[in-house]
């Protein structure tokens, strides 16, 4: 059954343990790539493609020319997507499919292959995340939350702002 693109939970494959992001040294998000072969058009930014038999939708993030040129039909390359839809057991779109665009019309793309799910982020373990106001941070991020957070409350006294950063787990 298609589904819908989502940021995957990760685990760690020495330790067994749950991996996830930190707020703010960057947050985990998921993509799309697809390779093509033949390209008479170059997508957009933010232009939806469509494969016209998987009906797999994606936005545009991102065009790589490696070969050829728009001009000749014969670009080939990597386009990453966005919010995909109609991914079938891991794969996006199908090989040898065309793809049109909102913009640049039907058959613009020729698919290389099957799409491929990317993840970014960095990734930590939960025993190195700490959980504060419903978002993870990484240890030191939270000690600069919660030394901010303190700073605004008035004057802090060391002695309970230590013993608030020794209750770290």
């Amino acid at each position: 059954m298609p589904r819908t693109l989502k940021p995957r939970v990760f685990q760690d494959k020495i330790r067994g343990e749950k991996m996830h992001t930190c707020y703010t040294c960057g947050r985990k998000y998921t993509r799309a790539e697809i390779k093509f072969d033949s390209g008479s058009v170059e997508p957009e930014e933010d232009e939806v493609l469509t494969g016209a038999t998987s009906e797999a939708t994606g936005v545009v993030e991102l065009v790589t020319l490696v070969s050829g040129s728009w001009a000749g039909g014969d670009a080939a390359g990597f386009v990453e997507l966005s919010s995909v839809t109609g991914i079938d057991e891991g794969d996006v779109f199908e090989d040898d499919e065309a793809v049109g665009g909102s913009v640049g019309g039907a058959d613009i793309l020729t698919i290389d292959g099957y799409g491929t799910e990317k993840s970014y982020g960095t990734m930590y373990p939960l025993s190195y995340l700490v959980k504060y106001k419903g978002k993870y941070y990484c240890k030191e991020h939270y000690r600069a939350h919660l030394d901010a957070d303190l700073l605004k409350q008035g004057t802090i006294d060391v002695a309970s702002l230590e013993s608030e950063r020794g209750k770290l787990p």
